[in-house]
C-alpha cells in the first residue's frame, strides 16, 4: 500500500480570522468552522483538490495553554504537562522498543523529546507518534504544530520511515 497526504494541518491563533482569510481571501471551498459543539473541538477544514484538504485548528498548547484571548491551562500547569515524569528505572524497563527512552521522557499525557537524534529530533517538543502511522508535535522553540495521518499496519514496532522523512522536510523548510 502507498503512503499518500490526504491532510495538511496548521495551528492558528485566531480560527475565524483565519477563516476568513482562506475561504475569502484565497477562495477556498469550505463549510466554515465544524466542532463548535465540543469544547475546544473547533477545526476549519478546506478542499484543496481531490482527496487533499487542508484542516486548521487552535495553537492552544502552542501558546501556553490560550486559546486566542481565553487562557484554557495555566502556563504553569502546561509546563508540568511537558516535562518528563518517567524515572531513570522506568526508562530502563522500556516496554518500547530497545533504546526508545533514550531520547524520549513522557509528560502528563504527552510524550517527549528529550535529546536530539536527528534534524527533527528537538528537545523540548511534545506529542506522540502512534502506532499506525500517525504523528503529532508541538515545537515551542521554533513555534510550530505538525500532525501527519495515515492508516498502515506496523510491519515492526517502530517510527515508519516516512514519518521521519515528512518531520525532517518541516523542519528543512525553516528559514532564519
Amino acid at each position: 500500500m502507498k503512503s499518500r497526504v490526504t491532510v495538511i494541518t496548521i495551528g492558528v491563533d485566531d480560527l475565524e480570522n483565519s477563516l476568513r482569510f482562506y475561504r475569502n481571501g484565497l477562495g477556498l471551498p469550505t463549510e466554515g468552522i465544524v466542532g463548535q459543539e465540543f469544547e475546544h473541538g473547533a477545526v476549519v477544514f478546506f478542499d484543496l483538490q481531490e482527496g487533499l484538504r487542508l484542516a486548521l485548528w487552535r495553537r492552544m498548547m502552542l501558546n501556553n495553554g490560550a486559546d486566542g484571548r481565553e487562557r484554557i491551562l495555566s502556563r504553569p500547569s502546561v509546563e508540568l504537562m511537558t516535562m518528563d515524569h518517567l524515572t531513570p528505572e522506568q526508562k530502563a524497563a522500556s516496554p518500547f522498543f530497545e533504546n526508545f527512552w533514550t531520547d524520549h521522557g513522557w509528560g502528563l499525557g504527552v510524550g517527549l523529546c528529550t535529546a536530539r537524534r536527528d534534524l527533527a529530533g528537538v528537545p523540548g517538543r511534545f506529542g506522540w507518534e502512534g502506532a499506525f502511522g500517525t504523528s503529532w508535535w508541538v515545537d515551542p522553540k521554533e513555534q510550530m504544530v505538525g500532525v501527519f495521518l495515515s492508516q498502515r499496519r506496523p510491519d515492526v514496532l517502530s517510527s515508519p520511515a516516512f514519518i521521519l522523512d515528512f518531520w525532517t522536510s518541516a523542519y528543512q523548510l525553516i528559514d532564519d
